[in-house]
């Protein structure tokens, strides 16, 4: 194929179409010349999203199973490093095709690297997987900032919509506020004093609270403010000079935490609720007793969320072996509550990775015009604020129709439903507020499913954990993903949807609900009633209800409700255990029959 560099020295060429298969050789040659060996022509996939979708294969308890037996030279992954930008970016830092072995599959994401391998041996081609995704952000930052200025809600955006535009207009400004920033500290904070900072590397600690992490948020109740948290680990001999990783756990409620390694900042976050990985650049560790430090701003509570398997340091690209815990006993002591702030905290005008438009900008554009099978998308507990479910609809229908329309073509796009989370809940139904937000998130990428045309949505409501924002079923959901594509992209036509809520009928004192995906049939996973079944009058005051399986129908009823109006179904943040499925094993999504 022959290209002409336009003006600006971009040019563009199209090769085939090819036969699936491979190895080929690209070559390109002009001026200067360039040659790709080990060249795969087969069906690409988009995957994209936050730290679910970016969680590694290594990060999950099947995975040194799964990782010694993963030797797949047919599927091969693309990992866009995070990177965020306020103007429409071109390329990539850095990046390239990763063939799938023994020794990289730990670093593939394990959503992905599921999906990618059911494809790659039901289809019998090469497989590759875009991972461009980034843990804790929200939709917002993955839109195009064009698009969110035109929603009916785009008031609420407003002061971020100006964060993008400062930094667009003054390169200075992240360095400016960063400074700022620090110097509040100083001001306010005790331990953020330049003469006797508490990250320091030495520091008598009998003033500091000992805790044991991770802990029960409810268990380390503190007023909120600054916090410091601190402890020792021991670094074996050889890691002296060598980069490494560092994942800590969820903290419960944090607006910034800092974190420093011996006394020097190594990463500063803006997240609520998600583990954080941090790089440790070289010469930053030490052989024997290490010291690290973590200021929070915005706590409630003193500890890390999550399991002990979520807080880890090793040297980069190490095997498991090497990993060094840091849960355990670590320190706590307030720095200074927020009623006793000299002047509020300075506000965040520093773009960060959820300022709407970033990640478009930095993760997304440079992929235009790239051509690809479909998108899979794994996002929204970033998006579980109050009144934020409900908007999500929008913003989710918003996005996937600018992707569509920036790429040229109605390319299919996989949703996964959010899981079960938090505390497994005891009321029927929970509505709006923090317990309730993640019901409204469920609803929001069922109703895009339903709206949009080539658009799937994979319940993930039977494999979440109380405990962990991060679910280690991880091959469920490549395998329900997989399942919705040869179904609906491939065309199977197989079942790949547990029942989905299609209608109501008033019945006397009960309510008949019918169903799409039915499949096989209608059943009780676990051969008792049906549970989180709620029902309710016209007060709108629901209670648990009885449910039974009719042919492919569910009656649903209660003695406390004489006249009924409407049926909700796992409408919790967490209804564990579900046992509504079908017979083709797929849990029934979550629904509500009222408007």
């Amino acid at each position: 194929a022959d290209a002409t560099a336009w003006a600006d020295g971009l040019w563009k060429a199209f090769i085939g179409p090819l036969e699936a298969g491979g190895p080929f050789t690209l070559t390109a040659e002009g001026p200067s010349s360039a040659k790709s060996d080990n060249v795969m022509a087969g069906e690409v996939w988009l995957c994209s999203g936050q730290s679910n979708m970016n969680w590694p294969l290594s990060g999950i308890p099947s995975g040194k199973d799964e990782i010694a037996k993963a030797d797949f030279p047919l599927l091969r992954t693309f990992l866009i490093q995070p990177q965020l930008s306020v103007n429409p970016e071109l390329s990539f830092r850095s990046g390239s095709w990763t063939v799938c072995t023994l020794e990289t599959a730990k670093n593939f994401s394990a959503v992905s690297f599921f999906f990618g391998r059911e494809l790659q041996q039901k289809l019998n081609r090469p497989v590759g997987v875009i991972n461009s995704s980034w843990g804790g952000t929200n939709i917002q930052a993955w839109s195009c900032i064009d698009t969110l200025k035109d929603l009916p809600f785009k008031n609420t955006l407003i002061e971020e919509f100006n964060v993008a535009e400062k930094e667009s207009k003054n390169p200075n400004h992240a360095r400016e506020y960063e400074e700022s920033l620090e110097k509040w500290f100083q001001e306010n904070d005790p331990g953020s004093s330049a003469s006797g900072s508490w990250a320091a590397e030495n520091l008598d600690l009998k003033d500091w609270t000992k805790i044991s992490v991770p802990v029960d948020p409810a268990k380390s109740s503190v007023p909120n403010g600054v916090l410091w948290l601190r402890r020792t680990f021991t670094v074996p001999e050889g890691w002296t000079g060598k980069q490494a990783e560092m994942l800590l756990g969820c903290l419960d409620i944090a607006d910034w935490n800092f974190v420093y390694i011996n006394g020097k900042q190594i990463g500063s976050y803006y997240n609520r609720e998600m583990s954080n990985l941090y790089k440790v650049p070289a010469g930053v560790l030490k052989t024997g007793e290490n010291t690290i430090a973590r200021r929070v701003v915005g706590f409630g509570h003193a500890g890390f969320k999550g399991k002990a398997e979520h807080l880890w340091i090793r040297p980069k690209g190490a095997p498991d072996a090497q990993t060094v815990s840091l849960a355990g006993d670590w320190y706590y002591r307030e720095g200074i509550i927020k009623e006793k702030f000299k002047t509020p905290i300075p506000a965040d005008t520093k773009p960060h990775q959820n300022t709407p438009g970033v990640l478009f900008n930095g993760m997304i554009s440079p992929i235009i015009p790239a051509v690809f099978k479909g998108c899979i998308w794994y996002q929204g507990e970033a998006n579980g604020a109050p009144g934020e479910g409900v908007r999500y609809a929008t913003y989710l229908k918003n996005m996937i129709s600018d992707w569509r329309k920036r790429f040229g073509y109605d390319f299919p796009f996989g949703i996964i439903q959010l899981p079960n989370f938090n505390p497994v809940s005891k009321v029927p139904v929970e509505d709006r507020g923090w317990n309730g937000s993640w019901v409204d998130v469920r609803e929001s990428q069922l109703e895009a499913a339903r709206t949009l045309p080539d658009v799937g949505c994979i319940a993930t409501i039977d494999i979440g954990e109380a405990g962990n924002i991060h679910p280690a079923r991880k091959l469920e959901v490549g395998q329900r993903l997989a399942g919705w594509a040869m179904s609906q992209v491939y065309g199977t036509k197989a079942e790949f949807s547990g029942p989905v809520y299609d209608s109501m009928k008033i019945e006397g004192g009960n309510i008949r609900i019918s169903f799409k995906h039915v499949g096989d049939g209608l059943m009780s996973k676990d051969g008792s009633s049906l549970k989180w079944f709620a029902i309710c009058g016209e007060d709108k005051k629901f209670v648990f209800a009885q449910a039974k399986i009719d042919g492919d129908t569910v009656v649903v009823s209660s003695p406390e409700i004489a006249k009924p109006f409407a049926v909700r179904y796992a409408w919790v943040q967490n209804p564990d255990p579900v046992n509504f499925y079908n017979k083709n094993g797929l849990p029934a999504v979550p629904f509500k029959t009222d408007k």
